[in-house]
């Protein structure tokens, strides 16, 4: 399959969302850069956390910290599995870390949200 050619990108985009002008609102974009530095900083809190936990799951297990790097980082399972072939690391560590954190997500996502509504933390 190639590559569609250039002077039918543009109208394809156009065309998938004809209203998309529609859905920006004033408040919304006012708002964006805030959004954007929120984001920021939890990704920076995210992988500092990451790698705390990398450095310390690997001095205690013995684990090359690279790979324990790989595989606490935040990220996809696709895409963590494919770096760490690339960088030549343990590849079924990383894939099984975050098979194991899908998995820790999927479980307890409800019962947390849950106990967050009764210590009233937040609302649905």
């Amino acid at each position: 399959m190639t590559a569609p050619t250039t002077p039918w990108v543009l109208p394809a985009h156009v065309a998938s969302d004809p209203d998309l002008h529609q859905r920006f609102e004033r408040e919304a974009i006012r708002r964006t850069p805030r959004v954007i530095l929120g984001s920021v900083i939890t990704t920076l809190v995210l992988m500092a956390v990451s790698a705390v936990l990398a450095l310390l799951i690997a001095h205690v297990s013995g684990v090359s910290i690279w790979s324990m790097i790989a595989a606490t980082a935040p990220g996809g399972l696709a895409e963590m599995s494919v770096t760490a072939q690339l960088l030549g690391l343990g590849v079924p560590l990383v894939t099984g870390y975050h098979v194991t954190r899908v998995f820790m997500i999927t479980l307890l996502a409800l019962p947390a949200f849950r106990l967050a509504l009764r210590l009233g933390i937040g609302q649905p």
